[in-house]
């Protein structure tokens, strides 16, 4: 049942009030994108939560910088708080209006304390319950003057629909925030707010009743709670005069999957044994629940569930082995009915989460630098648990030996503490000679500041991500290609790049290899990688102190190349063979090259613009590769 707002109004005089306690009321301004926020909220949240006797949070959620949901679903009542307020910037707190307004680290104990103290002269009373089909809210809101009491100007009461708790199993923004506290869904009848009489005596009452739609786009009915509060928005802090709430109320019967365990980002084997965390959040004692899990979306499988769980109680639930293909897949378990029932709430019925089974090792070489559009590369595997700004592919850039592709680590928005990993194929090193098996890649990144130490890690692993040796491991100012950089950075030039060679023989012959590059977030500025080179060779290499480039095959020059490049060796013999492939693999040129050959002039104006890759071959394997851009 929708009805449009009704106004019930009662001016009752009664006996003499002396003035009231006041609730503060705390307005937040916030973005699911937005790294500050996500860094400052936490500790606001938890200082708010010690004090919900003293006071009442409301946050909005705004359009920029980036993505976020919520402020997508609801635009219109967060975008006019903006600009009520004439917000510029995020995170932004107001509290009781205009008296305070700052960062959410302005918010102290001393603060809410000392606006606490401030006695309020108006007392504020808000309930609110839902219609049994969920597609309508009943609101009663009721002021009452504990003085004489005259307004600057238009004095309002606002009335917001707020969800207290929002969680997400993944970041819906690119800040890594998951969980959202009292989030302004609507507000009625408007932003604008209710206009109230300016001048009021002593017990004088006012109560209005609302029957609202309400939003389809709530995510879990069980947090619905109203925020009301007075404001005089003619006063010179606008200030809010009192506020209060009505609390989140449990439906009768409701079942959540809160959480999705027991999947390793990687593994070996095709068959997957989760687990998932069922809660009751309804007030009905939980017995038994029917619940299916499929994985992408597929033929599902029950899994029943029974036993006793009182209001807010979970249990870990066991799903039975499942079988399914190498690549990667995403998981989900859904409540499909609770206790025999319906479940009332559809919003926190399922969880997902993802997985990635490698299937047959790829032999090496295994070289990439990132030209294709598709990002992870196949046999690759992106995991960025956190927020959706970990590892991507960047264009805008200019990639080491002049190309415009690399893969970014966006530490500049990734908050502190995050770890994003990128794996390399699954890899068999078998016939590899102790001292051949080695990685190379290109690094560029900027420190945002000197105490800044984003760091970059590769591990390796012999027994399908159990353990995990590390083998290459710099942070900070021993990361960095260049000097300090306080805005979004990227590299712009060949010296933004620097080679890293790092020594894999401890790990050769091994036929079951897993390589990731794990980065580490300080919320710091950004680290690019590019021309990733992994080969193992099956014998001693003569005369090469360095397999990968650094003596036996220089980059070459210029580049990018029009119709003639060169390139200089270092130790070379009989036998070995300088060969030119496109990213498709196909070889577009060949060379034999003479024992101690030191140049090469590569005539290159058959070739088309674009990107390819040169190595140097022995025996079918590939000793040193570099990269080569054609430009006419």
């Amino acid at each position: 049942m929708k009805r449009k707002l009704l106004h019930l109004l009662l001016l009752v005089p009664v006996l003499s009030f002396a003035q009231t306690q006041r609730m503060v009321m705390v307005e937040a301004f916030s973005n699911a994108s937005c790294g500050p926020c996500a860094a400052q909220n936490p500790a606001m949240n938890t200082l708010l939560g010690n004090n919900t006797s003293k006071a009442i949070s409301l946050k909005h959620q705004v359009s920029w910088p980036g993505v976020d949901p919520m402020h997508s679903q609801n635009t219109a009542d967060p975008n006019a708080r903006v600009s009520y307020y004439g917000i510029s910037g995020v995170p932004q707190v107001q509290v009781d209006g205009d008296t305070h307004s700052g960062s959410p680290s302005s918010v102290t104990q001393t603060l809410i304390d000392t606006r606490y103290a401030v006695a309020a002269p108006f007392s504020l009373s808000v309930t609110h319950y839902m219609s049994s089909d969920f597609d309508s809210v009943y609101i009663t809101a009721t002021v009452t003057a504990a003085q004489a009491y005259s307004s600057v100007g238009a004095l309002k009461l606002h009335v917001s629909l707020a969800e207290a708790f929002i969680q997400f199993t993944t970041a819906p923004g690119t800040n890594g925030e998951k969980e959202f506290k009292h989030v302004n869904r609507k507000m009625y009848p408007s932003a604008s707010g209710t206009t109230l009489a300016s001048t009021w005596t002593n017990g004088q009452t006012q109560t209005f009743t609302f029957a609202e739609p309400l939003p389809n786009y709530i995510y879990d009915l069980n947090q619905v709670e109203i925020v009301s509060f007075i404001q005089d928005d003619g006063s010179t802090t606008k200030v809010v005069e009192q506020a209060a709430k009505s609390a989140a109320q449990p439906l009768a019967l409701d079942g959540a999957i809160t959480a999705v365990a027991g999947l390793p980002v990687v593994q070996c084997t095709n068959s997957i044994t989760p687990t998932f965390t069922l809660k009751n959040t309804g007030a009905t004692t939980l017995t038994s629940a029917s619940i299916e899990v499929s994985i992408d979306g597929g033929i599902p499988t029950n899994v029943p569930w029974s036993g006793s769980l009182a209001n807010g109680a979970t249990a870990t639930v066991n799903v039975p082995s499942l079988t399914t293909t190498s690549g990667s897949h995403i998981f989900e378990a859904k409540v499909v009915s609770i206790n025999n029932n319906s479940d009332l709430n559809a919003g926190n019925n399922s969880a997902s989460a993802p997985f990635n089974i490698f299937g047959t090792t790829v032999p090496s070489p295994v070289t990439e630098g990132f030209e294709s559009a598709t990002f992870p590369p196949a046999n690759w595997v992106n995991y960025n648990p956190g927020s959706t700004d970990g590892w991507s592919r960047r264009t805008a850039v200019t990639g080491h030996a002049g190309s415009t592709a690399a893969a970014r680590i966006f530490w500049y928005n990734i908050p502190s503490g995050e770890v994003d990993e990128l794996f390399l194929p699954y890899m068999n090193l078998t016939g590899a000679a102790t001292d051949t098996v080695k990685l190379s890649f290109w690094v560029a990144y900027r420190q945002y500041a000197t105490t800044t130490n984003d760091k970059l890690e590769v591990k390796v692993s012999t027994d399908c991500g159990t353990t995990w040796a590390t083998a290459f491991n710099k942070a900070g100012s021993t990361l960095a290609t260049g000097a300090v950089s306080t805005s979004s950075w990227a590299p712009t030039a060949a010296a933004d790049w620097r080679e890293e060679v790092v020594d894999l023989s401890a790990f050769a012959n091994q036929a079951n290899v897993m390589i990731k590059f794990t980065a580490t977030s300080a919320y710091g500025n950004n680290g690019f990688i590019d021309d990733i080179n992994l080969t193992k060779n099956s014998g001693v290499v003569a005369n090469m102190n360095d397999i990968f480039g650094n003596e036996l095959m220089s980059q070459n020059y210029p580049n990018p190349a029009a119709n003639m490049t060169t390139v200089e060796f270092s130790g070379v013999h009989e036998g070995m063979i300088f060969e030119v492939r496109d990213m498709l693999g196909r070889t577009v040129a060949t060379h034999k090259l003479a024992e101690g050959q030191t140049l090469l002039n590569l005539e290159t104006v058959s070739l088309n613009n674009g990107v390819y890759v040169y190595h140097v071959i022995e025996n079918g394997e590939i000793l040193s590769t570099r990269k080569l851009t054609i430009q006419k």
